[in-house]
């Protein structure tokens, strides 16, 4: 994620949780996270774009934000 993140850092809000904390075991149950290494992408809306647990396909995550951010208001995040 770390490629996706300096690539888009600018314009997306990556956001890592500890699913043993108050926060992340509150968050985790928000989006139905059971389990670490789950990756959440949501577009501008809060809608889920993309989900998986493992490796995420870092191409596919591409595609999503690009178009995404370009359906999108360039102030805002």
């Amino acid at each position: 994620m770390h490629g996706l993140q300096s690539e888009f850092d600018d314009r997306v809000d990556f956001v890592r949780l500890n699913l043993r904390t108050a926060i992340g075991v509150e968050i985790s149950r928000e989006y139905g996270v059971q389990f670490a290494g789950t990756h959440v992408l949501l577009g501008r809306d809060g809608n889920e774009l993309y989900r998986v647990r493992g490796m995420p396909n870092v191409e596919e995550i591409q595609k999503l934000l690009a178009t995404d951010l370009d359906t999108g208001d360039e102030e805002g995040r």
